[in-house]
């Protein structure tokens, strides 16, 4: 089966950030900067984010830089 089949359509797209309880939001920052103080190391924060169905679920995040061609930080890629 594939995965448009087992997920519901989403027409509701928010900001990554929007979509952290404001609680949270703090401790996200905070990672984002610890990324660029420490480019070479995995950062891990645990969210807690509203779903598409309006409830509150609890995930490990894993927050790093990524890197442009002369090595320079052009972006933060967060897995959770």
């Amino acid at each position: 089966m594939s995965i448009e089949k087992e997920l519901p359509a989403r027409t509701d797209r928010v900001p990554s950030l929007a979509s952290i309880l404001e609680q949270d939001r703090p401790k996200c920052s905070e990672t984002v900067e610890q990324c660029f103080a420490l480019p070479g190391l995995r950062h891990l924060v645990i969210l807690r984010k509203k779903d598409w169905n309006g409830f509150i679920r609890i995930n490990q995040w894993e927050f790093s830089a990524t890197f442009d061609e002369k090595g320079q930080i052009d972006g933060i890629l967060c897995v959770g």
